[in-house]
């Protein structure tokens, strides 16, 4: 068997085990006027409104999920989802914005939701539907920060290469929808929601930045994380970050605030499932598998070192290795490409005597600012000299040489988000 010959057809499977709408249906059930989801009964007869939000890179299927079990009583319903996707339903009040920078239609959107939310009632039900990809296709900003000041922050921290839980913990204290802030606003409603996590661990104040969870995270985080980096600290953003520390705004909400005695967060689908959902399909086209790690978090070069030591003596013939989670990096100037595409070709250095195939790939089918979800090749067949990779990789231009080679994996938007799948397979 081979993962190369048979690409199509296996993520073919994958993404059909993992479609987020089904993810959604294996959750809810509903009887009369009962709705059961995710372990919570709601008797719909009780509420005067039905509200639907959804946001992030998984948005719409979710929706369709949902959909069918609450059209009778929905009142009005917001789909922020990336415009790559193309989504259009006449059911939804669709938006389409752009990630990973938030735009004008992502603003227009998150300002209809708080309009509309403004008057909310113990009367009113909301469903919260989040994704990852939803830190940027649901904000506004917070206090009298501009969109520009938000952009301005955003780039830097992208650019400087930190981890999601440093990114996040600045972009939380710049918005108005974050950190639990949406619950705020919701508040009295009750809140229901259901969450596809794409954060290794699943914290739920880091995926998709908490809209309706609590944030252990304060403003001197904050700050630590704009000095640790030397990010400019005269701009607006900064500004703001440190006035909070000093006391002058309200910070997020915390663990304990009474809000969230009228939320409910579930956690549906996350890394792990998607690792086993992969690992079910290989078996389905008669590889063994073994799922070595879920929770890794590191930067491409350091995954690769790390998966190198733990498999360069022990590859079986016939079996897959499969690793997940996030990586992250400093982004290219001018290069495309993305952590997925330089993985494939971190490891193809370090396994290119072994003969194995090679694929890392990110669920949403979109690897940085590639138009690719990521890499695969067979060790034996790459035709790309050595020099040329390490200079893809230093400019952070991986896509250009994978395509041009051959090597790149096109999957299209998938509407998946559940963070980055890479595996080894030795042919046997």
């Amino acid at each position: 068997m081979s993962i190369v010959e048979n690409k199509e057809e296996i993520l073919k499977r994958f993404f059909e085990k993992v479609d987020p709408a089904k993810l959604v249906e294996e959750n809810v059930s509903r009887k009369g006027d009962v709705l059961s989801i995710a372990g919570e009964k709601f008797d719909l007869r009780k509420f005067r409104k039905v509200y639907l939000l959804a946001y992030g890179k998984s948005a719409y299927r979710m929706a369709v999920g949902l959909y069918p079990y609450i059209s009778d009583k929905l009142a009005d319903s917001f789909v922020i989802v990336d415009r790559r996707s193309g989504a259009k339903d006449s059911r939804f009040r669709i938006f389409w914005g752009n990630h990973p920078i938030p735009d004008e239609e992502v603003y227009t959107a998150t300002r209809e939701i708080i309009k509309k939310v403004r008057y909310s009632r113990k009367s009113f039900l909301m469903f919260n539907l989040i994704s990852g990809g939803g830190s940027a296709l649901l904000e506004y900003p917070f206090a009298n920060l501009k969109p520009i000041d938000l952009e301005r922050m955003w780039r830097i921290l992208l650019d400087l290469g930190l981890n999601i839980h440093e990114i996040n913990t600045v972009r939380r204290r710049l918005s108005a929808v974050k950190g639990g802030r949406l619950a705020r606003l919701l508040y009295p409603s009750r809140v229901m929601s259901l969450v596809i996590s794409d954060v290794v661990g699943d914290p739920l104040h880091d995926i998709a930045s908490g809209p309706t969870a609590p944030d252990p995270t304060t403003y001197k985080d904050a700050w630590n994380i704009l000095l640790k980096y030397d990010v400019n600290r005269k701009w607006k953003a900064s500004r703001l970050i440190k006035r909070g520390m000093q006391g002058a705004l309200e910070d997020t909400l915390k663990p304990g605030d009474p809000v969230f005695q009228r939320v409910t967060n579930k956690i549906i689908a996350n890394i792990p499932l998607a690792a086993r959902m992969f690992a079910e399909t290989l078996e389905e086209f008669g590889m063994k598998t073994e799922i070595v790690d879920t929770q890794v978090e590191a930067r491409p070069e350091e995954a690769a070192d790390r998966i190198f030591r733990e498999l360069m003596d022990r590859l079986e013939p016939g079996k897959a290795y499969i690793y997940a989670g996030e990586l992250y990096g400093p982004a290219g100037k001018t290069g495309i490409g993305g952590t997925a595409h330089e993985l494939a070709l971190q490891l193809y250095l370090r396994f290119r005597d072994a003969d194995v195939e090679i694929i890392a790939f990110d669920t949403d089918g979109l690897d940085g600012n590639s138009p690719a979800a990521g890499g695969i090749l067979r060790t034996d067949e790459v035709s790309v000299g050595v020099r040329d990779i390490l200079a893809a990789i230093e400019s952070k231009d991986t896509y250009t040489l994978m395509q041009q080679a051959g090597l790149s994996l096109h999957t299209g938007y998938t509407g998946v988000k559940m963070g980055q799948i890479w595996a080894l397979y030795k042919p046997g």
